[in-house]
Protein backbone atom coordinates (compact mmCIF):
# COMPACT_ATOMS: atom_id res chain seq x y z
CA UNK A 1 0.00 0.00 0.00
CA UNK A 2 2.96 2.29 1.18
CA UNK A 3 4.85 1.25 -2.45
CA UNK A 4 1.79 2.48 -4.48
CA UNK A 5 1.15 5.86 -3.13
CA UNK A 6 4.76 6.53 -2.34
CA UNK A 7 4.94 5.62 -6.71
CA UNK A 8 1.87 8.18 -7.44
CA UNK A 9 3.62 11.30 -5.92
CA UNK A 10 6.86 10.42 -7.98
CA UNK A 11 4.78 10.50 -10.73
CA UNK A 12 2.98 13.43 -9.86
CA UNK A 13 6.44 15.28 -9.19
CA UNK A 14 7.51 14.15 -12.45
CA UNK A 15 4.52 15.52 -14.66
CA UNK A 16 4.71 18.70 -12.77
CA UNK A 17 8.61 19.30 -13.68
CA UNK A 18 8.10 18.60 -17.26
CA UNK A 19 4.74 20.86 -17.25
CA UNK A 20 7.02 23.63 -15.42
CA UNK A 21 9.97 23.34 -17.82
CA UNK A 22 7.39 23.55 -20.92
CA UNK A 23 5.79 26.62 -19.75
CA UNK A 24 9.68 28.17 -19.15
CA UNK A 25 10.41 27.12 -22.17
CA UNK A 26 7.63 29.24 -23.54
CA UNK A 27 8.31 32.36 -21.73
CA UNK A 28 11.93 32.46 -22.81
CA UNK A 29 10.89 31.76 -26.24
CA UNK A 30 8.69 35.18 -26.13
CA UNK A 31 10.91 37.00 -24.86
CA UNK A 32 13.64 36.44 -26.96
CA UNK A 33 11.12 37.25 -30.04
CA UNK A 34 10.99 40.96 -29.23
CA UNK A 35 7.72 40.88 -27.02
CA UNK A 36 7.67 43.95 -24.14
CA UNK A 37 8.83 42.67 -20.81
CA UNK A 38 6.36 42.52 -18.06
CA UNK A 39 6.18 45.99 -16.17
CA UNK A 40 8.28 47.11 -13.71
CA UNK A 41 6.98 48.75 -10.64
CA UNK A 42 7.56 52.38 -10.10
CA UNK A 43 11.36 52.31 -7.69
CA UNK A 44 13.82 55.46 -7.80
CA UNK A 45 16.93 54.58 -9.44
CA UNK A 46 19.64 53.56 -7.83
CA UNK A 47 22.69 55.52 -7.37
CA UNK A 48 26.15 54.34 -7.78
CA UNK A 49 28.27 54.60 -4.87
CA UNK A 50 30.62 57.94 -4.70
CA UNK A 51 33.78 57.75 -2.32
CA UNK A 52 33.14 61.28 0.34
CA UNK A 53 35.37 64.00 -0.82
CA UNK A 54 38.23 64.63 1.33
CA UNK A 55 37.97 68.25 3.07
CA UNK A 56 41.62 68.42 2.77
CA UNK A 57 43.69 68.02 -0.55
CA UNK A 58 45.98 65.51 -0.76
CA UNK A 59 49.61 65.86 0.14
CA UNK A 60 52.21 66.10 -2.51
CA UNK A 61 54.04 63.47 -0.95
CA UNK A 62 51.18 60.80 -0.38
CA UNK A 63 51.72 57.38 -2.04
CA UNK A 64 49.92 56.74 -5.19
CA UNK A 65 50.32 53.25 -6.28
CA UNK A 66 50.78 49.82 -4.15
CA UNK A 67 54.12 47.98 -3.90
CA UNK A 68 54.45 44.29 -3.42
CA UNK A 69 56.32 43.30 -0.52
CA UNK A 70 58.97 40.85 -0.94
CA UNK A 71 58.74 37.66 -1.24
CA UNK A 72 60.34 35.41 1.80
CA UNK A 73 62.90 32.91 0.25
CA UNK A 74 62.94 30.52 3.36
CA UNK A 75 60.24 30.17 5.82
CA UNK A 76 61.36 29.20 9.55
CA UNK A 77 59.87 26.52 11.61
CA UNK A 78 60.33 27.39 15.58
CA UNK A 79 61.79 25.23 17.63
CA UNK A 80 63.48 23.12 14.50
CA UNK A 81 67.01 23.07 14.70
CA UNK A 82 69.03 24.03 11.52
CA UNK A 83 70.63 21.35 9.57
CA UNK A 84 73.03 23.69 8.14
CA UNK A 85 74.21 24.93 10.89
CA UNK A 86 75.45 22.01 13.41
CA UNK A 87 75.91 23.26 17.04
CA UNK A 88 79.09 22.56 19.06
CA UNK A 89 80.24 19.98 21.27
CA UNK A 90 80.27 23.22 24.22
CA UNK A 91 76.73 24.42 22.90
CA UNK A 92 75.19 21.05 22.80
CA UNK A 93 77.04 20.68 27.14
CA UNK A 94 75.64 23.98 27.96
CA UNK A 95 71.82 22.96 26.88
CA UNK A 96 69.69 22.54 30.42
CA UNK A 97 66.26 21.18 31.08
CA UNK A 98 64.19 24.54 32.77
CA UNK A 99 61.61 23.45 34.70
CA UNK A 100 58.69 25.57 34.34
CA UNK A 101 57.49 27.53 37.20
CA UNK A 102 54.38 25.72 37.64
CA UNK A 103 54.24 22.36 37.32
CA UNK A 104 51.98 20.96 34.24
CA UNK A 105 49.39 18.21 34.88
CA UNK A 106 48.45 16.21 31.95
CA UNK A 107 46.41 13.83 30.89
CA UNK A 108 46.89 9.91 31.82
CA UNK A 109 47.19 9.71 27.75
CA UNK A 110 49.37 12.32 26.91
CA UNK A 111 52.77 11.81 25.88
CA UNK A 112 55.93 12.81 27.65
CA UNK A 113 57.86 16.27 26.65
CA UNK A 114 60.94 15.28 24.58
CA UNK A 115 63.59 17.16 23.21
CA UNK A 116 66.28 16.36 20.98
CA UNK A 117 69.21 16.54 23.23
CA UNK A 118 67.51 14.67 25.47
CA UNK A 119 68.50 10.56 26.25
CA UNK A 120 65.65 8.74 25.31
CA UNK A 121 64.74 6.36 28.73
CA UNK A 122 64.55 2.82 29.29
CA UNK A 123 60.94 1.16 27.73
CA UNK A 124 60.19 4.38 26.18
CA UNK A 125 60.33 5.82 22.38
CA UNK A 126 60.13 8.81 20.33
CA UNK A 127 56.59 9.30 18.31
CA UNK A 128 56.45 12.51 16.32
CA UNK A 129 53.00 14.87 16.39
CA UNK A 130 51.51 14.65 12.85
CA UNK A 131 50.14 18.43 13.14
CA UNK A 132 53.16 20.44 15.44
CA UNK A 133 55.73 18.20 13.97
CA UNK A 134 56.52 17.74 18.11
CA UNK A 135 58.62 14.59 19.09
CA UNK A 136 56.42 12.79 22.54
CA UNK A 137 57.89 10.19 24.69
CA UNK A 138 55.32 6.75 24.64
CA UNK A 139 56.08 3.82 25.76
CA UNK A 140 57.43 0.91 23.33
CA UNK A 141 54.54 -1.04 23.04
CA UNK A 142 51.77 1.07 23.23
CA UNK A 143 49.68 2.57 20.08
CA UNK A 144 50.45 6.11 19.04
CA UNK A 145 46.23 6.25 18.17
CA UNK A 146 45.60 6.07 22.14
CA UNK A 147 48.42 9.04 23.01
CA UNK A 148 48.17 12.75 22.45
CA UNK A 149 50.50 15.42 21.97
CA UNK A 150 51.91 16.97 24.85
CA UNK A 151 52.31 20.10 23.29
CA UNK A 152 49.30 20.67 21.10
CA UNK A 153 46.73 17.97 22.27
CA UNK A 154 46.21 16.43 19.11
CA UNK A 155 46.50 12.51 18.69
CA UNK A 156 49.27 11.00 17.72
Amino acid sequence: MFGLIFELIVFIVIIRAVLDSKKNRQRRQQNSQGSTPPPVANRPAATPYKPPVPNKPASKKQKTGWTPKPEKTKTVVPNRPNPAKEASPAEASARTFIEPTKRYRAPHNAGERYEEWMPVPEGKKVCRCGYCAADNLIPKGADPGNYTCYFCREEL
